[in-house]
């Protein structure tokens, strides 16, 4: 596979890991568990979703919270990447 076409797959995916996050009201959680199990499973979406803390969508923002709370209980790891890559002043 081609670096572009990797690319691309990349960039679906995590776009796909949001779009589960979407819909409803702030007082539903939505598929926020499914997000955290495919989180758990591939680790790679960690990033999208924490990108999710910054969506224009209030409703994805709540989520993705959610689902980082949910993923960090069983690996904390990923917080600690997640600041390493933007800076502790960022998290």
């Amino acid at each position: 596979m081609s670096g572009t076409a990797h690319h691309l797959l990349y960039v679906k995916k995590m776009t796909d890991i949001l779009e589960k996050l979407q819909g409803g009201d702030l007082r539903s959680i939505g598929r926020a568990n499914e997000v955290a199990q495919a989180v758990q499973e591939d680790p790679t979406l960690f990033e999208a979703v924490f990108r999710g803390l910054y969506d224009r969508d209030p409703v994805v923002r709540m989520r993705s919270a959610d689902v980082i709370e949910k993923a960090t209980k069983i690996q904390p790891e990923f917080l600690i990447s997640q600041e390493a890559k933007n800076g502790s002043n960022r998290i």
